[in-house]
């Protein structure tokens, strides 16, 4: 006879025994404790070990506690209730609430450090651990919150905030005599060069310089060039008596302070500077520039933190920041709320577009998939994807809805009877919506392949991991036609059945401008309108191509 065994059970054999009990299922419990299905499947054989005794009958398709697992089953499940509670307890009583926020080392400096003691005497309870980086991290990384960037709008993540845009404007230190653009000729320049120049040697040598300030490896040097400003305002011939090439935003403002010349400086980052008199702008607001890349909040759902109270309150605090940052800037902005997919595949692609053509006027992209979900801004504009009987009875119609099965341009697919051969990829959204039927692959096929059974499905809940599977060749996707566009024109995905074989939906995209700005548009708001109807038109020509 075998002895009895002594040895202690582990408790995470046990946390997989309760959950698959509870939830009759392997699959499930490997799920709800993110780890792998035979995982869980080990550690439930290596319990049956221990004590000697099956605990669960296995079938096909589902699990039932034997005898001694009900017995465990009710000894255990009260004691993680009571383990969980003290685990509670304890991360309550002693931790403290923290957001992690990733940003660059100029912006952290220089704009979020003088303002934070302001969140941390209204939030005395949260810690804010900041991570300088300059290449955009975060969306693989789970301890981080927020992020805070500096891009052009075509890059920026598809959960982004606008916070404010750029504004240039020359700065120097007060005792400096500068009234006029020509007495920039008696001064020596600070530039900003992230190109690290060579040094100057010969006289010949100043042109290839010039290059190279000029073709900087940062896309966002050729407006943030003194070049570019001297053409604008400068008296024809200016020239300065000397250049200070710098590679680091703050190194530009500290030799400005010192009196070591004039810097062309990003507005956002010395308006405190400006308002203790640090420095002054000698030729006025008049002299300043604009460039289309900006500033934005970056939240990373995927994390599934981002409803975090003191995140929240984090964010928040950074809207109102930068509003205050907008009104000093003296910039004009619109509020557009739209949802994630709409804001990533059919507005952010072509607003450098608006941008080029106002570039005084800021766009603050309210994405949400999120239902009647409130945000701290208001919105401006909406736009908005309804069925006809939805849409509020102002809102103007931008185009209808058109579904095309759409494919990479490698997959072996030309004929509606090669869909047997594939994997159809679904987008399987709120069922409950309005409409959701007219929208999936099964009324296609009724309508173009009635006798078709695809090898396998692929359902999915995102419209941007539906994309992204077809573009990866993993099958053939069922798109939003409005929402492809680019995609196609750019080749990466490809109607393997033409034109012939789309489909119309009742669903339509609509632009509602707010209840608060039915009355009288702000010029802004009435150019954002007329854009988005101009950019509509053509995506209407390209659906009826």
């Amino acid at each position: 006879m075998n002895p009895i065994r002594q040895r202690p059970l582990s408790v995470g054999p046990l946390r997989a025994f309760e959950a698959v009990a509870r939830r009759a299922s392997f699959r499930a419990a490997a799920e709800e404790l993110h780890l792998t299905q035979p995982a869980i499947s080990r550690q439930i054989r290596s319990l049956e070990e221990e004590l000697g005794a099956p605990l669960f009958l296995r079938g096909t398709r589902h699990v039932e506690l034997t005898g001694a697992g009900a017995t465990l089953l009710r000894a255990i499940a009260p004691m993680l209730d009571r383990l969980d509670a003290s685990v509670r307890h304890i991360r309550t009583s002693q931790g403290r609430r923290h957001v992690s926020v990733t940003t660059f080392a100029s912006f952290a400096s220089l704009w979020l450090l003088p303002r934070l003691a302001d969140f941390q005497r209204q939030h005395p309870d949260i810690d804010i651990r900041i991570s300088a980086n300059d290449t955009l991290v975060g969306q693989d990384d789970p301890e981080l919150d927020l992020g805070l960037r500096y891009c052009h709008p075509n890059d920026a993540p598809a959960n982004s905030t606008l916070l404010f845009g750029e504004v240039l404007s020359p700065v120097v230190n007060p005792s400096l005599p500068l009234r006029q653009a020509q007495d920039l000729a008696s001064h020596t320049l600070i530039e900003q060069d992230d190109h690290r120049s060579t040094p100057l040697r010969q006289v010949k040598d100043l042109a290839r310089h010039t290059l190279i300030e000029q073709d900087d490896h940062q896309p966002s040097a050729e407006y943030l060039s003194w070049r570019r400003w001297l053409r604008e305002y400068a008296p024809p011939g200016t020239e300065p008596r000397g250049w200070i090439y710098l590679n680091y935003t703050s190194q530009q403002i500290q030799a400005a302070m010192a009196g070591q010349g004039v810097t062309l400086a990003r507005m956002a980052m010395i308006t405190e500077a400006l308002a203790r008199g640090e420095l002054v702008e000698p030729f006025g607001p008049t002299k300043r520039l604009t460039s289309p890349y900006a500033y934005w909040l970056v939240r990373w759902p995927s994390h599934g933190k981002e409803h975090r109270p003191e995140v929240t309150a984090f964010a928040d605090w950074l809207l109102a920041q930068a509003a205050e940052t907008r009104a000093c800037l003296g910039r004009r902005h619109v509020n557009l709320r739209t949802s994630a997919d709409v804001a990533s595949f059919w507005l952010l692609p072509r607003l450098a577009d608006f941008q080029s053509q106002h570039p005084d006027i800021d766009v603050r992209v309210l994405a949400s998939d999120a239902p009647g979900e409130q945000h701290p801004l208001e919105p401006d504009l909406d736009l908005r994807y309804d069925v006809p009987d939805d849409a509020p009875a102002h809102a103007t119609l931008l185009f209808t809805e058109t579904l095309t099965p759409v494919a990479s341009p490698a997959l072996p697919a030309r004929q509606t009877k090669d869909l047997a051969r594939h994997t159809l990829i679904e987008l399987e959204e709120d069922p409950t919506q309005p409409g959701a039927a007219m929208l999936s692959w099964r009324r296609w096929l009724g309508e173009h392949a009635p006798a078709t059974q695809p090898r396998h499905w692929a359902r999915l809940n995102h419209v941007k991991s539906q994309i992204e599977a077809a573009t990866a060749g993993e099958g053939i996707a069922l798109a939003r036609m409005p929402l492809v566009t680019e995609a196609l024109t750019r080749g990466e995905l490809v109607e393997p059945f033409g034109p012939a074989k789309r489909l119309a939906a009742p669903q339509a995209y609509w632009l509602v401008r707010t209840a608060g700005q039915a009355g009288a548009a702000r010029p802004e708001v009435q150019a954002l309108m007329d854009w988005l109807l101009a950019q509509a038109a053509q995506t209407r020509a390209r659906l009826e191509a």
